[in-house]
């Protein structure tokens, strides 16, 4: 997927405010639901670092792309983080394939 700049932002505006409008507690990170199996873009913009607690369950590809990778099911936090010090975490709830 490619964005042109207003896209990305609008984009990560939308991974932002997903979590207001789910019923997410200001203590817990947002969460997301995926199948083991499946794959996700998390973002697009570029030097961002990703960080799974249990790469076992999921993890997100450094490549770049930040593409969530859902491998058994269970429950990890998974993060991005950038150099200027931002960082979103979410916690990721893997499940079994339908």
């Amino acid at each position: 997927m490619k964005l042109n700049a207003t896209g990305k932002r609008t984009y990560l505006w939308s991974l932002l405010l997903v979590p207001l409008f789910t019923g997410a507690r200001a203590d817990e990170p947002p969460q997301i639901a995926i199948q083991a199996g499946e794959q996700r873009p998390m973002n697009t913009i570029p030097r961002w670092q990703p960080k799974c607690d249990d790469p076992s369950i999921a993890w997100i590809s450094a490549d770049g792309k930040a593409i969530l990778n859902a491998v058994k099911p269970g429950t990890t936090l998974c993060s991005l983080a950038n150099d200027g010090g931002s960082r979103f975490v979410w916690q990721i709830v893997v499940t079994q394939p339908k």
